[in-house]
């Protein structure tokens, strides 16, 4: 019996050339939209992150129920016990390996699944190691450059207000952090329990989330233990 569940492909590229290939949706009467999602990413001292979403999801009037939920990941050597996610506030406890994305893990919506005409958030959070590589352009500067989840074509309506928000390391002034490719929309300090940081965003207010938005950031390596 086909399993009825909700693809969402999160592809994380990396300098190293990571790349997943875009989960299907196994059945064919999903129809959602995601009126908004935010990606925040919280980079660490050995070169690990801290990747938090928020996707808000609003099923269709006629759309399956929104059960299951798969996310891919950078690379193969992530840690479930890592990862948590809620939806609407409410803990999520199942989490697997994906059975349909090569390198993912999927969350059992379980008794939070969307009806259809329904809504809610998903908070999707997890650390993962070996995320932060060294800068191809500078060599006392580190690279960091991810892509956040995008749902097939086939499943997905309307537009998204996106935000991608990554934080460098504390002890950084903003000045001395660059983008790359794409310009950031804003750059701000921000107070964290462990020092300020540098936050850096980029926003999308109509993005079609079908494809890849990938974005990068360089900054000095002082702090990268």
């Amino acid at each position: 019996m086909m399993r009825r569940s909700l693809h969402a492909l999160t592809l994380l590229m990396l300098l190293a050339g990571l790349l997943l290939t875009p989960g299907a949706v196994a059945a064919q009467n999903y129809s959602f939209s995601v009126p908004a999602m935010r990606m925040q990413v919280l980079l660490q001292a050995d070169g690990t992150a801290r990747v938090i979403y928020d996707i808000a999801f609003r099923n269709s009037a006629g759309g399956h129920p929104i059960d299951i939920v798969d996310i891919g990941m950078p690379h193969d050597d992530y840690n479930i016990g890592n990862m948590r996610a809620s939806i609407n506030g409410v803990s999520l406890s199942n989490i697997r390996p994906s059975t349909y994305i090569d390198t993912g893990v999927e969350v059992h919506l379980a008794q939070q699944t969307i009806p259809s005409g329904g809504s809610g958030t998903l908070r999707f959070e997890f650390t993962i190691a070996d995320l932060v590589y060294q800068d191809t352009t500078d060599e006392s500067y580190a690279s960091f450059q991810i892509t956040p989840t995008w749902f097939d074509s086939g499943a997905i309506t309307g537009r998204t207000d996106l935000w991608i928000i990554v934080y460098t390391l504390p002890g950084i002034e903003p000045d001395e952090v660059l983008y790359q490719d794409e310009p950031f929309t804003n750059k701000v300090i921000y107070a964290a329990s462990d020092g300020d940081r540098v936050a850096v965003g980029w926003h999308y207010p109509e993005a079609r989330l079908t494809g890849a938005h990938r974005v990068g950031v360089s900054f000095p390596q002082r702090g990268m233990s």
